[in-house]
């Protein structure tokens, strides 16, 4: 999908009115219009061009050049409006013409062949759409001269061509020499520059150079809004291919604005069953997905699928993306079993367009091992991705960029399966092919250098962690800026190697800083934003600074009890550490007791009443009770402990000398000395009180 919009925005680009223009040269006057283009073609004018066609055939018969000029102006209709077979049938009838007529008819058979080279790109024929361009483009070179915008179009278009083989090298090449002739020839501010431009802007950011890929769309953007107006067709492609950039980004709110002013546009100028509307739909739901808007991105898929079904068939190779994305929504419904479905068909849809030897098809693999891995089925996703791996080494050789998201995927599962050396050695790998490549410093590229770092620290190689991480901060900064939230998560994964460094000062700093960009993107509400507020907290606690930790500990946990879903037992590991601060910074007593008990009824409810950890926590609720002068409240519990105490067999006789003699302090505080010498008695008994460690479980 991300590939097939580009050929979508080269149907308003590509001059008919040259082609129309050179017709008219050849042949002479004819009723036939010539000036009809996608700038100025609207709905509903097919029935005025097949009344030019039976015109045309009344007047010179199906052999004259007017006649095919005729089919032309009709194809170029059927393609405005989406019904491409149509279009196909006549430009492919116009070309027969053209090639039997006598007289010179080069450039029109050149124009023709280009139109068509798009017609078979928008349905599949991706073998037929580069035979049509490369026939094309040689002719312009004749016609026009190497250096002349009629040639450059077309190095624009067979750029395309190079993209879906995944031949990004050679796309760059072509597309950046299309992009020079424009320059020269037709200005800075000419419409075709801008499919160049945006053609571009596609290629940095599969090469992961995000900054350069949105200056070359933006600039892109900026060029049609002033030449074709805000509202043209053209602009809605190069809006949402902007958005694709800030979605890797991770801003998809920026990329939802831009999708949803796309399809406002596309709507206005297209008729309700268009498939290109497919395309910006899509765009959208992929917005919406990362926004967690599931219901309406499945609503905008189905949508999308619908059209490209009714249009095109379905086995279009767009549906496999559809597919793949609805199948990413159920997911994340816990519907993983028609996940799996859907990426099925998705991975039988690029098997029957591409070939089982292709790179999309084993892409098509890598989301489906991707699904299998994340419903705990790991040996299944892993004999995928080795098949993936096995098809993209034969056909790009084993040090292609192509390889490397299958490798990153392996690394992935054996990194969450235990399997550490394993998947080093896969990122490694990784990384070489990057430098072989000299794309170290590219935003795919840093992706695995940070997962590097993350098996380092799940190795506990911190060191080594630490050397990863102070590297790839400064290079993530500089693709994306001081604020974005992959260097929040950079600043806290090196926090982490600080703190287990003993540089302590520097782990919290740093994620001080990491918390302030999460705050101000995510919100002071954000689980992220809890998860980093109690990581510093422990770094503060572990500093002496109890009042800072008390406090970010406290907002870590108020944030976790909104989350949905939430409950204590869930939380227990934040309660239990509030408690021991609190203790520590002697907070007051009833806010310890609230801590305590909500600790205390989950602990009853998952290991039972009288288990050795609820034991020790109404112990300690005991003491909390005597030292805020609750003696009758002490004296209580401390008899719920006894009870629990006395009926273990074996139990330490000195514990229950000590609870004894707790319980005769209280009576004497409650002014009952006769009681409180028997509690003594009963403690003299066991050996007397001794001084005892805090109870195991105790935190």
């Amino acid at each position: 999908m991300r590939i097939f919009l580009k050929a979508l925005i080269l149907i308003w680009i590509v001059l008919s009115v040259s082609l129309f223009a050179c017709a008219r040269k050849e042949t002479g006057n004819h009723p036939v219009p010539t000036k009809v283009s996608e700038h100025n073609i609207k709905p509903g004018a097919g029935t005025e061009l097949k009344n030019n066609l039976a015109a045309a055939e009344k007047q010179n018969g199906r052999a004259s050049s007017e006649y095919s000029d005729a089919l032309i102006l009709l194809g170029n209709y059927y393609e405005f409006s989406g019904n491409y077979a149509e279009a196909e049938g006549a430009f492919l009838d116009a070309l027969k013409i053209k090639k039997e007529l006598k007289g010179d008819f080069k450039a029109a058979i050149a124009a023709i062949k280009q139109r068509l080279g798009n017609i078979e790109y928008k349905i599949g024929k991706f073998e037929e759409s580069e035979r049509y361009r490369n026939e094309a483009l040689e002719m312009m070179k004749e016609i026009y001269g190497d250096e002349s915008p009629e040639p450059a179009r077309l190095l624009s278009s067979l750029a395309e061509n190079y993209i879906k083989r995944d031949e990004f090298d050679k796309a760059l090449s072509l597309v950046k020499k299309a992009g020079e002739i424009q320059e020269k020839t037709i200005g800075p501010d000419h419409p075709d520059l801008a499919v160049s431009l945006d053609i571009l802007g596609t290629l940095y950011n599969h090469r992961g150079e995000y900054a350069d890929a949105k200056k070359a769309h933006i600039r892109a953007i900026s060029i049609i809004e002033k030449t074709l107006g805000p509202d043209n067709d053209l602009l809605s492609s190069f809006l949402t291919n902007l958005g694709e950039i800030y979605i890797k980004e991770g801003q998809p709110d920026m990329a939802a604005a831009l999708d949803e002013r796309a399809l406002k546009i596309r709507e206005k100028n297209l008729r309700a069953g268009h498939p290109e509307l497919a395309d910006v739909l899509f765009k959208l739901s992929e917005a919406y997905i990362r926004q967690k808007r599931y219901d309406e991105a499945e609503r905008l898929l189905k949508r999308a699928g619908g059209l490209i079904e009714n249009s095109l068939g379905g086995g279009h190779p767009v549906l496999k993306d559809i597919y793949n994305d609805l199948a990413e929504v159920y997911y994340s419904r816990g519907q993983a079993d028609k996940a799996i479905k859907y990426k099925e068909k998705a991975l039988n849809i690029a098997k029957e367009s591409f070939g089982e030897s292709h790179t999309a098809y084993a892409g098509c693999m890598d989301s489906l091992a991707e699904t299998y891995f994340k419903k705990g089925e790991p040996q299944k996703a892993e004999d995928l991705y080795r098949r993936s791996l096995a098809i993209k080494e034969k056909a790009c050789g084993p040090d292609s960029p192509e390889t490397v998201p299958t490798l990153v995927g392996l690394a992935c599962l054996c990194k969450d399966t235990g399997r550490l050396d394993d998947s080093e050695n896969l990122a490694m790998c990784c990384i070489s092919i990057y430098k072989k490549n000299s794309r170290t410093d590219s935003a795919p590229a840093l992706n695995v250098i940070n997962l590097l770092g993350e098996i380092y620290l799940k190795k506990k190689e911190y060191r080594k962690a630490l050397g990863v991480y102070e590297k790839l901060l400064p290079a993530r900064k500089k693709i994306y800026g001081g604020e974005h939230l992959l260097v929040a998560e950079d600043m806290g994964k090196l926090a982490t190697c600080y703190n287990e460094s003993g540089d302590l000062y520097a782990a919290e700093k740093l994620m001080g800083q990491s918390q302030a960009i999460l705050e101000k993107k995510l919100g002071p509400d954000n689980p992220d934003v809890a998860h980093i507020l109690y990581s510093r907290a422990e770094v503060l606690r572990y500093m002496g600074k109890l009042k800072e930790s008390k406090n970010l500990q406290e907002r870590a946990l108020a944030i976790k009890e909104k989350m949905p879903g939430m409950n204590d037992e869930q939380l227990l590991n934040d309660i239990s550490n509030l408690v021991e601060i609190y203790f520590r910074t002697r907070e007051k007593p009833e806010k310890i007791e609230a801590l305590l008990k909500r600790k205390l009824a989950v602990i009853e409810k998952k290991e039972g009443k009288d288990s050795p950890q609820a034991r020790d926590l109404l112990l300690r609720l005991s003491q909390l009770y005597a030292v805020s002068g609750r003696f009758k409240d002490s004296l209580s519990v401390s008899d719920r402990v006894l009870e629990i105490y006395e009926s273990m067999p074996g139990a330490d006789k000195a514990v229950i000398a000590n609870i004894y003699h707790h319980k005769a302090y209280m009576l004497r505080k409650m002014g009952k000395p006769d009681e409180a010498k028997v509690m003594e008695e009963k403690s003299k008994s066991l050996g007397g009180p001794r001084n005892m460690p805090r109870p195991d479980g105790i935190r």
